[in-house]
């Protein structure tokens, strides 16, 4: 029964499936490897987890004992989270409310392997329930690469596995798939993309309820996982020639289902931002990290502290490619996608109190974006001759090898992971 519905399945998800086998295989393998910390988690992702743990066994959102679990096998102090002095609620709580049913399973194998006679930590911070909710990023961001390979094929059908394949083995979304999944990334990856997907595939069907309710809840999750994912709702948009058709008293009760929808999933993070900072709305990170007037735009691009294009050079072929697709084929989708890459760019580069992105390996903050990337190679590659494209799919091979290389200067410390770099480091 398994082996007919594998050899039922499309190359290009069998592919995806074993990739995903493949990543997990490499958590487990690199389970054994000592850290300073002695902890799974990775830079933001213990606050995502200890949001988790905190509600779950203490029934509150207050992090101070975390804080002191998490702190008490770590001999170093550079490796820690922040003192109770300064402890951040600034992060968003979406990672943590997916991630929630792989945390429990991980918490029940856990007692039961206790019961069984295994020495365990049963508060939580496990290796087993880190391990889980790393899983659940990996399988999540799975899922957005699938998506992202059925949104692409609605628009490129020949060429959708060659663009995934160049875009995720050359940008930052492969790092993030194998060494730092307890990120909010690939979560990220997943919304965003099945929210894009969702709109295309349904823009030429009336619009009902069922639809509305649907794209609400996933933009509201998708806000909850990272704020910035909010401006995704200009696609939309791509619904308007199907709201024009539809009578008045549908479009108003579509309306209000779907900001129904979005509202019961985007209120969560507006009362824990009430519970932690005392009001609902506020930039929790503080005044100055984000400046809407003065957006630092070549940084962002190509500052050697991990700008987009200078980290993840394939990014530039993409946005070639989205704006040959405008040119060319000038459509509603392609005019939507290339407004929606401006908008996030002009969001990250207002982030002015971060450019960079702390110790982030590239521009990780864009990682939102990698189906508009996907689609805009898929572009490319199509507006190319037959004859060339073998040039074009060894450029592709070459930023790999150059994106895998640079991976292993950073995870072995042979480049600094906050600073800029000089150009020596970054060519050589």
């Amino acid at each position: 029964m398994i082996t007919n519905f594998w050899k039922r399945l499309p190359t290009e998800q069998r592919l995806l499936v074993l990739f995903t086998l493949a990543v997990l295989f490499i958590q487990v393998l690199l389970l054994p490897i000592p850290r300073a910390d002695q902890h799974l988690l990775s830079s933001d992702g213990a606050y995502y987890f200890a949001y988790l743990r905190s509600f779950l066994f203490d029934g509150d959102f207050s992090l101070q004992n975390e804080l002191l679990i998490y702190n008490q096998p770590i001999a170093a102090a550079e490796h820690q989270m922040a003192p109770e002095s300064v402890i951040t609620y600034a992060y968003a709580i979406g990672s943590s409310l997916v991630w929630l049913p792989f945390f429990v399973l991980g918490q029940l194998l856990v007692l039961i392997l206790t019961g069984l006679g295994f020495s365990l930590q049963v508060n939580g911070y496990s290796y087993i329930n880190e391990f889980a909710v790393a899983c659940a990023s990996i399988i999540y961001g799975a899922w957005g690469l699938y998506f992202t390979l059925r949104l692409t094929q609605l628009h490129f059908p020949k060429h959708q596995l060659w663009a995934l394949a160049a875009y995720l083995g050359s940008s930052s979304a492969i790092y993030y798939f194998i060494f730092e999944p307890s990120m909010s990334h690939l979560n990220s990856l997943f919304v965003c993309a099945a929210l894009l997907y969702a709109i295309e595939k349904h823009h030429k069907q009336k619009i009902n309820f069922t639809l509305g309710l649907g794209l609400g809840l996933l933009l509201g999750l998708a806000f909850l996982v990272r704020w910035q994912n909010l401006v995704f709702a200009l696609y939309l948009l791509r619904l308007w020639p199907q709201v024009q058709e539809a009578p008045f008293k549908r479009i108003v009760g579509v309306l209000c289902t779907g900001l129904a929808g979005f509202a019961s999933l985007a209120s969560l993070q507006l009362i824990f931002w009430k519970l932690t900072h005392g009001q609902f709305f506020l930039i929790p990170q503080g005044e100055g990290f984000v400046d809407w007037l003065h957006p630092l735009w070549f940084d962002i691009l190509f500052t050697t502290q991990h700008g987009l294009i200078s980290w993840t050079p394939v990014t530039a072929l993409a946005m070639l490619g989205l704006g040959l697709w405008l040119y060319r084929k000038p459509n509603a989708a392609a005019l939507l996608y290339f407004l929606l890459l401006l908008i996030n760019i002009y969001t990250n580069a207002s982030v002015v109190g971060d450019i960079g992105g702390g110790a982030a390996f590239g521009m990780r903050r864009f990682i939102n974006c990698f189906p508009l990337f996907v689609l805009g190679l898929a572009a490319l590659i199509e507006s190319i001759r037959q004859r060339w494209r073998p040039w074009l799919y060894s450029l592709f091979g070459l930023l790999i090898c150059w994106n895998s290389l640079f991976i292993v200067q950073y995870r072995l410390g042979f480049i600094d992971a906050i600073a800029p770099l000089s150009a020596y480091e970054m060519s050589w």
